[in-house]
């Protein structure tokens, strides 16, 4: 029950990645729109501008990727698990060796993170 509830948790975070992409270039188009009437504002600030909602845009980008990437590795993952750890063909010792193989990547994928911490939203 508990990684059921982990992938739903993981799944709804993915989305609302996804989600927060999408208004982030909704919110660079509006600000495209209202800088074009804006003649108060010099050409360097306008790029300066759309510079820093990209990359926001950007940020958010490789965020939605990196997690929907982790959720599809703990998916294959528990389908992995589920098999090995199921096979009765299989004698005792070498299920031991499967885990601690298992558990050895799980410590690897553990210690990964995001290349780029996600900027806050506005």
């Amino acid at each position: 029950m508990k990684e059921k509830g982990h992938v739903l948790s993981e799944t709804v975070n993915t989305v609302k990645s996804a989600y927060d992409l999408q208004y982030s270039f909704e919110k660079m188009q509006m600000q495209d729109k209202m800088n074009e009437s804006n003649e108060k504002l010099t050409e360097e600030e306008k790029k300066r501008m759309k510079d820093q909602m990209e990359q926001e845009a950007a940020l958010k980008g490789m965020n939605m990727i990196w997690k929907s990437s982790k959720l599809e590795i703990e998916n294959t993952l528990i389908e992995v698990c589920d098999k090995i750890f199921s096979d009765t063909t299989v004698p005792s010792i070498e299920t031991k060796e499967r885990a601690k193989a298992i558990y050895t990547i799980g410590e690897v994928f553990e210690k990964t993170e995001l290349p780029i911490p996600p900027q806050p939203t506005a």
